[in-house]
């Protein structure tokens, strides 16, 4: 009976630790989200009017290494068009086909590493992740991965074979 008493004692004590502790990993994840955010409208907007330019996160919103490796793997691309990722990485277009863009889901995965699950309107999309971490301060994409596994690793894998 005493443990019954102590366990509905303790539960309101529970609950508030559960709830402080769900707020904060929401806090924690308000920065990355912002980011992600400002990516997918950038294509959503780009993607509705196809008058409207092309929209490239890197280098504001990647962080310095990845932004260097993307910039690398469009310079291959227009040497040699049948190089990998000949396509848009941060849409998983060729072009944006008048679709939007949208956050599925978003989680931290350690206290400096955030994936957001992302999807486009076409059909027959599948989903891919953006993966962030803090760089001097500031939220940037470090990664995106796809069907095939990470994007920065296998254009690092490219650009060492020219």
């Amino acid at each position: 009976m005493k443990i019954g008493r102590l366990a509905r004692a303790l539960l309101p004590l529970f609950m508030s630790i559960l709830a402080t502790g769900l707020a904060a990993q929401a806090a924690d994840n308000d920065a990355p989200r912002a980011v992600v955010k400002q990516v997918l409208a950038g294509l959503t907007k780009a993607g509705t009017n196809l008058n409207n330019p092309t929209y490239d996160p890197c280098p504001k919103l990647c962080d310095p290494a990845f932004s260097t490796i993307m910039t690398q793997m469009d310079m291959l691309q227009k040497e040699d068009p049948t190089a990998a990722y000949d396509y848009d990485v941060f849409c998983q277009c060729q072009d944006y086909d008048n679709q939007t863009f949208s956050l599925v889901s978003d989680r931290m995965t350690g206290t400096s590493r955030y994936e957001a699950t992302v999807r486009g309107s076409d059909k027959d999309t599948k989903p891919w992740k953006y993966v962030l971490a803090p760089v001097g301060g500031t939220w940037r994409i470090t990664d995106v991965i796809d069907e095939s596994g990470s994007v920065r690793a296998g254009m690092l894998r490219a650009l060492k074979g020219k």
